[in-house]
């Protein structure tokens, strides 16, 4: 690999290549201390219509990749890694972003909280009332949480199953690694769940859980990520890639944790819903 350093007569200084990586408007990017966020820019054209986390471009390549963004579904035509740019058109499939407000992807311990939340059933006193209102009114509509367990819901008609972890981005993206089948496609996931793909009944579910949670941490690292902005990608060694990519968009040992934690398998039809819990030990 060319050298960005080189040594001379015992002084070591910057080479030609190095130059050409840094060298730009007096080694700004050396001298400077702060980075640009882990986020990408979309763009329709020439209008801009917010901002993502990097994850939402999950398989782009290797099959269609549909974002939501101002109401509306966009597939992804290009990604420009250097500038963190995503260009788009316009689509009717339904997409998703993992995004909250500014475009920031959630941590474990704030999904938790949200979990907490929604099963608790008691009011602030500082919450205003019509805080208070839509906080009752979500509650109401929780069907994707339990006190028993995580809910992992299969619905009836589509034959899809959604695994309600509240476990946060990284911890989902862990999971839905170790989900992912023989021909390397990922699941869908987000902040909240992470889809269980080909299982619709308890016992399949429970058997498929139980393989991956013997995968190894190191099967949990990510293909191919992350954008070539990360600062100084370009000096580090292969290991501390590596070692950067788990740590930056992994969380394997929350994964594993709600993995050992009791789940709660709804079946969603059109009369109701009906759950079963499980604990480990598989019931027909």
């Amino acid at each position: 690999m060319r050298s960005i350093c080189i040594e001379d007569s015992g002084i070591l200084g910057i080479g030609p290549f190095g130059e050409r990586l840094y060298g730009a408007k007096n080694f700004m990017s050396l001298m400077s201390v702060f980075d640009t966020p882990l986020l990408f820019q979309v763009i329709c054209g020439t209008e801009e219509l917010g901002w993502v986390h990097p994850l939402s471009f999950i398989g782009f390549g290797k099959r269609p990749v549909v974002i939501s963004l101002g109401g509306r579904a966009w597939e992804i035509i290009r990604l420009d890694e250097e500038r963190s740019i995503a260009h788009v058109r316009t689509t009717e499939t339904r997409g998703r972003s993992r995004w909250l407000g500014g475009g920031r992807a959630l941590s474990s311990v704030h999904c938790t909280t949200i979990r907490s939340l929604l099963l608790d059933d008691s009011s602030d006193p500082l919450w205003s009332k019509r805080a208070e209102r839509e906080i009752n009114a979500v509650r109401s509509e929780a069907f994707s949480v339990r006190a028993s367990g995580r809910v992992v819901e299969t619905d009836a008609q589509s034959g899809r199953t959604r695994w309600w972890t509240f476990g946060g981005l990284k911890a989902n993206f862990s999971l839905a690694l170790m989900l992912r089948g023989d021909d390397g496609r990922l699941p869908r996931f987000d902040n909240f769940f992470v889809e269980i793909p080909a299982a619709s009944r308890l016992r399949a579910i429970e058997q498929l859980v139980q393989k991956v949670s013997e995968a190894a941490p190191s099967s949990l690292l990510p293909d191919g990520y992350p954008p070539r902005r990360v600062k100084f990608w370009d000096c580090l060694p292969e290991h501390l890639r590596q070692h950067y990519l788990t740590s930056r968009f992994t969380d394997s040992s929350t994964a594993l944790a709600l993995i050992a934690e009791p789940r709660v398998h709804q079946l969603r039809t059109r009369h109701g819903v009906s759950s079963e819990t499980s604990n480990g030990q598989v019931r027909a």
